[in-house]
């Protein structure tokens, strides 16, 4: 197809028109320093991620990965594969896509007549209709005459450490002992994995601004490595490329980093959280994400959340 073909307009947070390239296989993707709020494109490929984006209208596009914008509404007539993460979705119509990350949202009904595998965690999800289904990352309540949905976990994470209140020393640590447990449907060959972990105060999503001054989150270890962290998991492995055919189970132990100071210290770290949470929230989230070839097409990653007692919440004795 020409070139001339597609187009991509956007407007940007200033409210200036702008046109985004489209290369000729019909991809568009646009930076996370361009900051946009709106697209609207014919393109076949478009990712958008980590940006501002509050609308996105691309009827003709059969891969879209927007995570981590600003949406409320999603319509994609002919996507097939659909990354909407960490968004703000109280509607998601996807009417043929088999493969649908829109975890971490806050979709309460989904209606999905073609999805295979489905990640959907950290919504409030009442109704799901999915005929077609075969994988999902989390348990939906059962209603009425609804045939139970079982959660089917290619990839689990569990936290070795154990943490009460009354116990001080349990926070006392500069590092956290995670499991992942592995069960995928088929082959993968792993070229690189990494976690990405952070701290934060309960409910921390529910903010309409993640950048509130009010909201506490902090992270352990971030994409972006800047003390070997990385590196250091890399090296509890055997060597890359690792071939998963089998279920199995790899632990390890993650050295803590606060970023940007770099502390290592759990306890100290969880002393940096402002005053009224330290004495008034009983509990931390922890979330540890863990991925499989990251920002590579045949990606897979999991989220999970874990309650972390608050040690000096003002009930606790120490």
């Amino acid at each position: 197809m020409n070139l001339g073909h597609y187009f991509a307009n956007a407007i940007d947070i200033n409210n200036n028109e702008i046109q985004i390239p489209v290369n000729e296989e019909g991809t568009v993707q646009i930076s996370s320093t361009q900051k946009i709020k709106s697209l609207k494109t014919n393109a076949k490929k478009v990712f958008c991620r980590n940006n501002e984006l509050e609308i996105l209208e691309a009827p003709n596009a059969v891969d879209v990965g927007c995570k981590k914008n600003k949406i409320t509404h999603l319509s994609l007539d002919n996507a097939e594969k659909v990354n909407c993460t960490q968004n703000k979705l109280v509607y998601l119509h996807a009417p043929k896509a088999t493969q649908i990350n829109c975890s971490l949202n806050k979709l309460t009904e989904l209606k999905l007549e073609s999805v295979v595998n489905l990640e959907c965690y950290g919504n409030e999800i009442t109704s799901l209709e999915a005929p077609k289904l075969r994988t999902i990352d989390c348990e939906i309540p059962v209603s009425g005459g609804q045939k139970p949905i079982v959660s089917i976990k290619e990839i689990e994470i569990e936290l070795k450490n154990k943490f009460e209140a009354n116990n001080i020393s349990d926070y006392d640590i500069g590092f956290l002992d995670v499991e992942i447990a592995l069960d995928l449907h088929k082959e993968l060959i792993v070229e690189y994995f990494t976690f990405c972990i952070a701290l934060q105060e309960v409910d921390f999503y529910s903010y309409e601004d993640e950048s509130d001054i009010n909201a506490f989150e902090i992270y352990l270890m971030k994409s972006d490595d800047k003390f070997g962290q990385h590196q250091n998991v890399l090296e509890q492995v055997q060597a890359l490329p690792l071939v998963l055919n089998i279920p199995q189970k790899l632990n390890f132990s993650i050295p803590i980093f606060s970023s940007p100071d770099g502390y290592r210290n759990f306890l100290d770290i969880i002393k940096g959280a402002p005053d009224q949470i330290l004495k008034y929230e009983k509990e931390f989230e922890l979330q540890i994400t863990f991925y499989l070839n990251p920002d590579k097409p045949n990606e897979k990653y999991y989220h999970r959340f874990f309650k972390i007692a608050n040690p000096f919440h003002w009930s606790v004795k120490n």
